[in-house]
């Protein structure tokens, strides 16, 4: 009788998977994923010291098949697993399975257009403080356009937080009194969403690791700006697509 499989995915065309997961792995050595029926995550601690969290969400329809049977939080070592997805990729193979029979273990096969075949099993660890993007409210926002949020990124990259504030009509980013830079609806520079004179929102974010920020930015036409529902901290939202998105969140070290 064979073994029930917890988890599984088929992709056919592995390239934007491939793509994306690289980003987060640059963030760490290290990753939590998360298998459930709504989703498959990435998630990697990207600035512990601080409380920063890059993950890539991927929906079940981004997939050609999709199974899970079990809901199952671990993490690995990612810091030679995705090299050698792009460089099974580069080889030629585009289609990527990827299944959990055993919660100490996952396999990869990767398969060509020429029937050529190779497999990769690697360990999961069970995670028992697993990383989780926290609940976000989602009526009240601030978008940019990614190149806009480039030069964000580029501005503050170096310093250890951000404040955000956003009105009606402007979103504020500012280090304590050293640096402030305004962006406004009327000039098209940002799109506001929720808030309503004479009301605000604030929130801290933060913009290190600075390569993966800019890859995020670069990957996405525009960027969302959310506050977190439990803390003074924010929630940023790379859309990739209608089924994966990157999401940095931020949270209070220790809680």
């Amino acid at each position: 009788m064979a073994t029930p499989i917890i988890f599984k995915f088929v992709l056919n065309q592995m390239q934007d998977l491939v793509d994306a997961a690289s980003v987060v792995a640059s963030a760490d050595d290290m990753a939590d994923m998360k298998f459930s029926r709504e989703m498959f995550a990435i998630m990697a601690d990207s600035y512990p010291a601080l409380g920063g969290v890059i993950a890539l969400h991927l929906w079940p329809q981004f997939f050609d098949e999709y199974v899970c049977n079990e809901l199952l939080k671990s993490w690995t070592f990612v810091k030679n697993l995705f090299p050698l997805m792009i460089d099974m990729e580069e080889s030629g193979f585009n289609s990527l399975s990827f299944t959990v029979t055993y919660p100490e273990s996952a396999e990869l096969k990767f398969q060509a257009p020429n029937g050529l075949s190779n497999e990769v099993e690697f360990e999961l660890i069970p995670s028992l403080d697993p990383l989780e993007v926290g609940d976000f409210d989602f009526s009240s926002f601030v978008s940019l356009d990614s190149e806009e949020f480039v030069n964000i990124v580029t501005e503050y990259h170096m310093f250890d937080y951000v404040h955000v504030t956003v009105t009606s009509t402007r979103v504020i980013f500012s280090y304590a009194i050293m640096l402030e830079t305004i962006l406004t609806q009327e000039d098209g520079e940002c799109l506001i969403g929720g808030i309503t004179a004479p009301n605000h929102m604030e929130f801290i974010i933060t913009l290190s690791p600075i390569e993966a920020f800019y890859s995020m930015a670069h990957r996405s036409k525009r960027v969302w700006l959310y506050k977190s529902m439990k803390t003074t901290k924010g929630v940023i939202i790379f859309p990739l697509g209608l089924y994966y998105r990157f999401v940095a969140y931020f949270y209070n070290p220790g809680e």
